[in-house]
């Protein structure tokens, strides 16, 4: 009887071990370990720098295409710290009707803008959405300034400003979105004409791949027309030095393009920088179906990725992603 007891103690002490055992661990879709010396809790919490994580950037390859309406990416965050920015798309574009009209059609910090998902310093779990002003000079040297108008949403909205500095001036938005770790989203930007305004729109969508939710988080009138997106980043950044120590990581996958007259194409390889050269240690690649990236402020964790800068993945989906 004792016996028996004591293997029913034992299969129950084994149980609740089981359930103790952190979720993430059996979630993770990439074996990080294998990329990078993952740095104990206490490193990670008790690492102290005036400098941020270092900055990583993908960029897809959609081959001929150059010209796109929509462009969409499923996205993973596997280390989600505080002080976390997952931009799903850094992007540039191209108006013909500004082309046409001014001698001179530019911004100044060099993207048309971005969107993606911060952790924020208190813990908030936000999107953000931000187009960067257009600054338009005639051939008789007059310059005007093309600014988006926030159309959604319409309460709700922290912030819409000019931002003068090392960014320049653009509008700004983010709203709360409770983006969770070891989680999978698909983004979505569509550009495109308010037919019989002349003013083309640019909206943001997000949606949880697990219950297949979709929630429209920002919409934009970008006060000119005929518009397309001509190039398309993502990027992985550190913004808060506080949790520079902090390990954080993104995988993309299905990243797609809509071309104008063409069906929608994936990116079946892209490359990944280091800009800025922050200290720490960083790690980036693909697996068969997905692009990923892991960095920590903490030095000599990993060596540099052993392959250069360019990786394919083989498995990509094609299909029209809502």
């Amino acid at each position: 009887m004792k016996h028996s007891c004591r293997i029913v103690s034992f299969i129950l002490c084994l149980f609740l071990l089981i359930l103790a055992c952190p979720a993430s661990l059996a979630a993770d879709t990439i074996p990080w370990g294998s990329h990078m010396s993952l740095p104990s809790t206490s490193e990670q919490v008790g690492y102290r720098s005036k400098d941020i994580a270092p900055y990583i950037v993908f960029r897809p390859d959609f081959g001929r295409y150059s010209k796109f309406s929509e462009i969409a990416v499923d996205f993973r965050a596997e280390h989600l710290p505080r002080g976390t920015y997952l931009a799903v798309f850094n992007w540039w574009t191209e108006s013909d009707t500004l082309n046409r009209k001014y001698a001179s059609v530019k911004n100044d910090f060099g993207v048309d803008g971005y969107c993606g998902f911060q952790v924020l310093g208190d813990g908030s779990h936000v999107a953000i959405f931000t187009v960067w002003d257009k600054f338009c000079t005639d051939k008789n040297g007059r310059t005007t300034v093309y600014r988006p108008n926030q159309v959604l949403p319409e309460n709700g909205k922290y912030s819409e400003r000019d931002q003068k500095g090392l960014e320049g001036s653009f509008l700004h938005t983010i709203v709360p979105y409770d983006w969770k770790e070891d989680h999978d989203y698909r983004a979505l930007v569509q550009i495109g004409s308010n037919w019989g305004t002349g003013n083309a729109h640019m909206i943001f969508y997000v949606c949880d791949l697990e219950n297949g939710a979709w929630t429209l988080l920002a919409e934009y009138a970008l006060g000119y027309d005929e518009v397309c997106i001509t190039g398309t980043c993502s990027f992985l950044e550190n913004y808060l030095s506080e949790y520079a120590g902090r390990v954080r990581s993104m995988v993309l996958s299905n990243y797609r393009a809509h071309p104008y007259n063409s069906d929608w194409v994936a990116a079946r390889s892209g490359s990944f920088e280091q800009n800025y050269d922050h200290s720490g240690s960083y790690n980036y690649g693909s697996t068969n179906g997905a692009f990923w990236v892991i960095t920590t402020g903490i030095p000599g964790r990993c060596r540099l990725p052993a392959n250069g800068s360019r990786y394919s993945v083989k498995y990509a989906d094609h299909s029209q992603p809502y």
